[in-house]
């Protein structure tokens, strides 16, 4: 992204920090750990294959990634949203 608009990565960084009071990470993950809470509220895929659709290389850091800001594994979480759906 930083490339097309011509400056540097490091700058860009600080610029989405600054007006955005969140880094481009911390911006990038939320936006992957809420599409993978609507993919595992919604498909049956498996953990692996959320990972991977969202743009994790690594299950194991994916599951660390969601854990941090749902505090629950997405397993746990499927889990959870696959009993509410029965009870329904």
């Amino acid at each position: 992204m930083a490339k097309g608009l011509h400056v540097s990565s490091v700058y860009l960084s600080k610029m989405i920090k600054q007006e955005l009071g969140e880094s481009y990470i911390q911006i990038l993950t939320r936006l992957r750990i809420n599409k993978a809470k609507q993919l595992l509220e919604q498909t049956d895929w498996s953990i692996r294959e959320i990972a991977e659709v969202i743009g994790y290389d690594s299950q194991h850091y994916f599951s660390t990634a969601f854990k941090k800001m749902e505090g629950v594994s997405p397993i746990r979480y499927k889990q959870t949203c696959t009993r509410s759906s029965e009870l329904n």
